[in-house]
């Protein structure tokens, strides 16, 4: 008996398949800020990031017309990372700590998500979904905290984030 259509055994609709990547190829990296190892040894555990822009609403009296008035963005980060005992754990802090001094590229995090577009081909979307990236530029450390569970005795560092800059970038399959 071939592989063919039928029916689902709980009588459910097929589900399509929508793309395939790989989680394991996800990476956080930034310029300079993780030195010669890369990502390797900065113990990321976790990442959160938020970016908004300040709207003022004004209303115009005598009328019943709205008005927007659109201020500038800002957006706030987390990592949450175990303490170790790589070089690059101090060099992050520092870079992202120290405003006044660094490149650029000290000040710049990226996350990757996902992997290489995957081989399988999806009827109507083609080969592979493509990779996208969250870039956050200018971003400045404003907080660490730090807290350990006696379970496992690991250190657990946040650090918070502000980050004049976010962008979102779609690599082509």
């Amino acid at each position: 008996m071939g592989v063919g259509a039928g029916f689902d055994v709980l009588g459910r609709r097929p589900s399509q398949l929508g793309g395939a990547f790989t989680a394991d190829n996800a990476l956080l990296f930034g310029g300079g800020l993780l030195g010669a190892n890369g990502p390797a040894g900065s113990l990321v555990q976790s990442f959160q990031a938020t970016y908004q822009q300040q709207v003022n609403q004004i209303f115009e009296v005598g009328s019943a017309y709205r008005y927007y008035v659109v201020g500038r963005t800002q957006g706030t980060m987390t990592l949450g990372r175990i303490v170790g005992p790589i070089s690059v754990q101090t060099d992050l802090l520092q870079k992202l700590g120290d405003v006044c001094s660094g490149k650029a590229e000290d000040h710049t995090l990226a996350f990757v998500l996902g992997s290489a577009p995957c081989n399988w081909s999806v009827p109507g979307q083609g080969q592979g979904q493509g990779v996208m990236s969250l870039i956050a530029r200018d971003v400045i450390a404003s907080n660490v905290a730090y807290s350990v569970q006696a379970a496992d005795m690991m250190i657990s560092e946040n650090v918070s984030c502000q980050t004049g800059a976010m962008y979102k970038q779609q690599a082509a399959a």
